[in-house]
């Protein structure tokens, strides 16, 4: 069986390939869940504006994206979706995160990874039944959603002395 493997700082976890008929179902649950944020917050043919103070950067508008991201990680599907991803996943010392037992000992020493590891496993698992554009660009649209975060902390800190606004 093929699998990925995942950086989380020291730490280099495996996920293992689901069969198909599988990962396509997964797809379809990913894609309801992460649909109404992309459709919310990506606007046609996106360039960089970097050094810009925009509401829309890099492509995205940051008030839409944000409701809907913030819809999308309320909805209990998405812990269905996380927890089909973890059983595809494996510790840097070979344990099965689908294993309840070795879940929780693992992440009670590293619950910074969980999260990470669980969103990073999910694209891995479904990245290859998106369509290509998707697929391809999807440092590019991570990276304009990165590009919003520094954007919004920036606009939501005071120009006179850096400090968050009242």
């Amino acid at each position: 069986m093929s699998f990925s493997r995942v950086e989380i700082g020291k730490n280099t976890y495996t996920v293992e390939k689901m069969n198909p008929v599988d990962a396509i179902e997964l797809s379809l649950k990913t894609a309801a869940i992460i649909g109404p944020p992309l459709a919310a917050g990506l606007v046609e043919n996106a360039g960089m504006l970097s050094g810009k103070r925009k509401e829309e950067i890099n492509g995205l508008n940051l008030k839409e994206f944000l409701a809907a991201l913030s819809a999308a990680l309320k909805d209990p599907a998405l812990a269905e979706i996380y927890k089909t991803a973890y059983r595809q996943c494996r510790t840097p010392k070979n344990d099965d995160l689908g294993d309840i037992v070795e879940f929780n000992r693992w992440f009670r020493e590293h619950p910074g990874d969980a999260l990470e590891l669980a969103g990073m496993a999910v694209y891995h698992l479904v990245k290859d039944f998106f369509p290509s554009s998707l697929s391809t660009n999807a440092s590019d649209w991570l990276d304009r959603v990165g590009a919003l975060t520094k954007a919004s902390q920036s606009a939501s800190k005071s120009p006179k002395d850096g400090r968050p606004g009242q």
